[in-house]
């Protein structure tokens, strides 16, 4: 009787532990955490235009366009970053 309880026990920890496991993968995750919702407005931006340029990378026409797409990129990640450095107190 004691073999069969072990094994119940063993089996039902193994169900407990597949479950948890699943959960904590269906758990979505943040990419990032931003602080304010000024930095939270300028991730979502940054993201708008990495997925404009995907789009777009695969037309010729739009090569022009892709390069002041990169330049407007790099004027926000520097909005960005200046931000980060306000919100960490100038650590950085």
């Amino acid at each position: 009787m004691k073999l069969v309880n072990s094994h119940f026990h063993i089996l039902e920890l193994i169900h407990i532990g597949f479950i948890i496991q699943q959960t904590l993968i269906t758990i979505p995750t943040m990419s990032y955490e931003s602080g304010s919702l000024e930095c939270r407005k300028l991730i979502e931006a940054k993201e708008s235009l990495i997925k404009i340029m995907q789009s777009l990378e695969y037309l010729d026409e739009a090569e022009e366009m892709t390069l002041k797409l990169k330049e407007i990129y790099k004027e926000i990640e520097e909005m960005h970053e200046k931000r980060r450095t306000i919100e960490l107190g100038g650590i950085i």
